[in-house]
């Protein structure tokens, strides 16, 4: 499957895993090649897993877990577990981390446009305390 920049697909084809420490976790079943705004073609193998969208479940009555800017999170996640390739693309960890979490921004707003405050507090949130998930320093907490 191949996605253009800021496209909305179709379908995603996922796999929920069921996982005993009460995580929740998605497996894809294919493979995804998406061009990102600065021309990257991302690959995003069948068999990655991601967590789609890191809101700690007391915030599901403000911001829910999924919205039509599930492919802004899908890349994200991938950028974050793929940063070797992203530091050699931009020549350090500060600027792919940087890109990693604007690019997010910049597929939420286009996919879910009217979500403005959701898509904005999910930026801020990435900005503040990415650092060490990036860093492999700490898990997400989901």
């Amino acid at each position: 499957m191949n996605i253009k920049y800021l496209e909305q697909p179709n379908s995603i084809h996922l796999a929920f895993i069921p996982n005993s420490r009460g995580e929740r976790v998605w497996k894809f079943t294919r493979n995804i090649n998406v061009t990102l705004s600065d021309g990257y073609k991302l690959f995003i193998p069948k068999g990655f897993e991601t967590d789609l969208r890191s809101t700690p479940s007391f915030l599901w009555g403000i911001i829910k877990p999924y919205n039509n800017s599930l492919m802004a999170y899908i890349i994200h996640d991938r950028l974050y577990a793929a940063k070797l390739g992203q530091i050699r693309h931009f020549g350090g960890s500060y600027e792919s981390r940087k890109f990693a979490d604007k690019e997010m921004y910049r597929w939420a707003k286009a996919l879910s446009p009217k979500k403005r405050f959701e898509n904005y507090i999910s930026y801020l949130s990435v900005r503040w305390f990415g650092g060490s998930v990036y860093s492999g320093r700490t898990s997400v907490p989901i």
